[in-house]
């Protein structure tokens, strides 16, 4: 089992398969993100699980998330500015999504251009805003064979 750091399209991102990148796309390339919050290393598990089987798995921060997290995120989602302020704080949440979502064709060009991806065996999945990213993504991408959102709800 191996694991790279890569920057796939500018989005910085953590790639682990079995034998090689390349042999792995073979079997199938997954786009994996994870919940608000986080960032790519929180997927580990899910990227093992995936090489296990024989898939690529490529976890992606999202926009505004991870190593290209928002100077001022905790500002923009105190807690408290749901609250408060909730409609502007939805917009700023859904513009998160929907900036992820339009990266991701230029993340499938990138791995079909590095051998990392075969076109007719690309998927996406996501947990929270991951899982709302792959809702979105399937609508931005039509390459994305598979999707799956765990605990998204669009």
């Amino acid at each position: 089992m191996a694991t790279t750091g890569a920057t796939i399209a500018g989005v910085p991102a953590l790639v682990r398969f079995r034998e090689s990148p390349e042999a792995a796309a073979g079997h199938g390339t997954v786009l994996y993100y994870h919940g608000f919050g986080g960032d790519k290393g929180r997927c580990e598990p899910y990227l093992t699980a995936l090489a296990e089987a024989g898939f690529l798995g490529v976890s992606l921060d999202a926009a505004g998330h991870g190593d290209r997290r928002l100077d001022d995120f905790d500002v923009i989602f105190d807690p408290g500015r749901w609250d408060t302020d909730f409609e502007a704080t939805e917009t700023d949440f859904l513009k998160l999504i929907d900036d992820t979502a339009a990266e991701v064709p230029s993340v499938v060009d990138d791995l079909l251009a590095r051998g990392w991806a075969r076109p007719d065996r690309v998927g996406i999945c996501g947990r929270s805003l991951g899982g709302n990213v792959s809702y979105a993504a399937v609508l931005a991408d039509r390459r994305l064979r598979a999707a799956a959102s765990i605990v998204g709800s669009p």
